[in-house]
């Protein structure tokens, strides 16, 4: 390389503070930045109390990695950072979905505030007299915030991880930035690199789309600096080593299995390529006009770059590409400086949303191929390009500013309210899924779904209603017969259940649940052998399954076979540690083999996990047992406040009072316990026992 490339080169990362900056640094900017917290805050205030929602259950509710913080030591998985991020709200609120509102609102504030960091330092990266860098920062970080297409994002609480890999990329990129506009010899300087390198890696570690990354980094030299020596390879070389860090991260992650390169083989990669152009476009149109919102579309498949909607589709994204590569081949010879800012901040931001995009709307199959929460990250461009165009007329029609600036205001506020408004859709199971079916009515997950909020509310019959709609449109939904044969199972209607789980299987031979859910029928029904083999079938087809691990062992139990019972209890606590049914009966089967110190353990564990009265009339006895007659009396009476009808407790705690020759207290007990349960022989002889002895005493 030539001297005066050199030169460039080094005279690259020199930014001189002009008046511009130290605007930047004033009051305004505060009042600016607190302006799109507030918003922020404001807009999603309604959220802290939305339940778990879809996908939450597996990843949160249902997920046993995030119960113990002790899963986490060995960095392991593409999505560590988010699923820890779930296992610290879990360790600090448990299931209380306050905490992860609050985390996920706090995010997303945050990302607002990146974005307003990012737009000012790319408008100094270019030389020359600064444009109004506050102005367009701002404009464009408070359209990023208020935007309701981010709901999804930030409302549903596993989409942290989009919003959380935007805050690690955003902040890679300010750091970057950071560095690369410090003085050399600046003390500190390097911190910024190395900020900007870890946030790198954490990003990679919180989902896949952040391998575009050192790309982006990349794409900020050749727009912004265009000062390629020797050295600045060196620097980038970094950047350009973690983009091993998620196929390193993941198994098979390039084969052909489900993985970083294929995520369903149900879908072609042309298929998918073909389709995402015409998604794409939704994706714009969502950004421009953020009506008919949905968690779950009803999207067609194309098969063909021919189709008419697909090669118009792809033409007009062709020539948005065209477009940007243009202002960034343009020579700037003779271009103000507000100009050329213009010019490559548009560019940036177009090739922002398309490399953004690039992982999840590409070649790379994904099952479902639209989501609105894979727009958070690509957004950046286009708010970015949206703000500066705003800016851009408010500086050149200086005698429309006051309908220019009502016009800003209304957009602003329609935007919040929007966003506002469908953050009440996410309320509840119910009004979300009926939102979904409102606007893709030939979906069968939408009425599947419905169906499951139904049935956890009780609503019996609206649920069978929208699982048979669900199997109108789906006769193999597999998950629908299952369902409605745990409805007529709750209902006592256990032939009718039998015949619902036999079309499970019949639609979906692997279906574990139906195997194990049809067990649990047999072994109601005393047909234990059947039921074992059921359950057999279900751990076959799904290993890990805990719970068919636990209805083997009550059948292993009803038979007899009481060791190899606790040695399957003992297997399912191994898969999911918090079972608190498998402690209790693990407990029992201690009980019974006279092993009070082993039962007494186990019913503790059980009550830790979810404290009841069976559970700690079952404690207040292996603790009798072992002659701690005060601590059984504690656990009878915690048992009573809790289920105040409990006959059994009654007459214990009654046997308790006798031996320690409270006669009058026993006599209560037993009475109490008769009342609730007259026909209960054990009490009438234990209270005749206690008058007589109260008798003699008297004499």
């Amino acid at each position: 390389m030539g001297r005066a490339s050199r030169r460039r080169a080094q005279r690259a990362p020199v930014a001189l503070e002009t008046p511009a900056d130290r605007q930047v640094s004033g009051a305004k900017p505060l009042a600016m930045l607190l302006l799109v917290a507030v918003a922020a805050a404001c807009i999603y205030s309604n959220t802290f109390s939305v339940p778990f929602q879809f996908d939450d259950e597996s990843n949160i509710i249902d997920n046993p990695l995030i119960r113990d913080l002790g899963n986490f030591l060995d960095f392991a998985g593409t999505r560590y950072v988010g699923f820890l991020s779930f296992a610290l709200n879990y360790r600090f609120g448990g299931l209380n979905v306050f905490g992860y509102h609050l985390v996920n609102i706090l995010i997303h504030i945050t990302n607002g505030l990146l974005v307003y960091s990012l737009v000012s330092l790319l408008i100094k990266a270019v030389p020359g007299d600064r444009f109004p860098v506050p102005w367009v920062a701002f404009a464009a970080s408070l359209l990023f915030v208020v935007h309701p297409v981010q709901t999804q994002a930030v409302t549903y609480i596993v989409q942290r991880f989009a919003s959380l890999m935007t805050l690690f990329y955003l902040l890679a990129v300010v750091g970057y930035l950071k560095w690369r506009l410090t003085v050399p010899d600046a003390r500190g300087r390097y911190l910024w690199y190395g900020a900007a390198l870890l946030s790198t890696l954490l990003a990679m570690k919180t989902k896949e789309n952040s391998f575009t990354l050192p790309f982006m980094i990349l794409l900020v030299e050749v727009i912004f600096f265009r000062a390629f020596s020797k050295k600045r390879w060196l620097t980038l070389l970094p950047f350009l080593l973690t983009l091993l860090t998620i196929p390193l991260s993941h198994v098979d992650a390039l084969g052909e299995a489900e993985g970083f390169a294929r995520d369903t083989a149900e879908i072609g990669r042309f298929d998918y390529l073909f389709t995402q152009f015409r998604v794409i476009l939704t994706y714009l149109r969502l950004l421009v006009l953020p009506i008919n919102q949905n968690l779950d579309y009803d999207y067609p498949i194309y098969h063909s770059l021919f189709h008419p909607a697909v090669f118009l589709s792809f033409l007009f994204l062709l020539s948005l590409l065209g477009f940007a590569i243009s202002l960034i081949g343009a020579r700037a010879a003779g271009i103000s400086a507000s100009r050329l800012v213009k010019r490559r901040l548009i560019a940036f931001g177009i090739l922002w949303f398309f490399l953004a995009l690039s992982i999840e709307s590409s070649i790379i199959p994904i099952k479902d191929v639209i989501f609105e929460h894979r727009l958070y990250l690509p957004s950046v461009g286009f708010f970015l390009g949206i703000g500066l165009l705003a800016v851009h007329g408010w500086e050149r029609w200086k005698r429309m500013r006051l309908p220019l600036a009502v016009t800003g205001l209304l957009i602003l506020g329609a935007l919040s309210i929007a966003t506002y408004r469908r953050n009440f859709v996410w309320k509840d199971k119910i009004t979300l899924w009926q939102d979904v079916i409102e606007k893709a009515p030939q979906k069968p997950r939408g009425h599947y779904n419905l169906g499951l909020a139904y049935q956890e509310g009780q609503m019996f019959e609206e649920a069978i209603l929208s699982y048979q709609k669900t199997l109108t449109l789906k006769p193999d939904y597999g998950d629908a017969h299952n369902n409605i044969g745990n409805i007529r199972k709750e209902e006592g209607e256990l032939e009718d259940a039998v015949q619902w789980y036999r079309q499970a299987i019949e639609a979906q031979p692997d279906h574990a649940e139906a195997h194990n859910n049809l067990g649990v029928v047999y072994t109601m029904r005393g047909h234990l052998a059947e039921a074992i083999r059921l359950y057999e079938k279900a751990i076959e087809l799904k290993p890990n399954y805990a719970e068919a691990y636990n209805n083997l062992g009550i059948a292993y139990a009803g038979e007899g076979r009481v060791d190899e019972a606790i040695e399957i209890y003992r297997k399912a606590l191994q898969l999911q540690a918090d079972l608190d049914r498998t402690h209790f009966n693990l407990g029992n089967l201690y009980g019974s083999k006279g092993m009070p110190v082993e039962a007494e353990r186990e019913y503790r564990l059980a009550i830790r996990l979810k404290p009841q009265a069976g559970y700690r009339f079952a404690l207040g006895n292996a603790l009798a047992e072992q002659n701690h007659l005060e601590a059984a009396k504690g656990e009878f009476e915690a048992a009573l406040r809790m289920r105040p009808d409990l006959a059994e407790a009654h007459n214990n705690l009654g046997n308790i009072h006798t031996l320690e020759g409270e006669l009058e207290e026993a006599a209560r007990a037993y009475r109490r316990a008769l009342e609730i349960r007259p026909d209960y022989a054990e009490a009438a002889r234990n209270l005749r026992y206690a008058t007589e002895k109260l008798e003699q005493m008297k004499r």
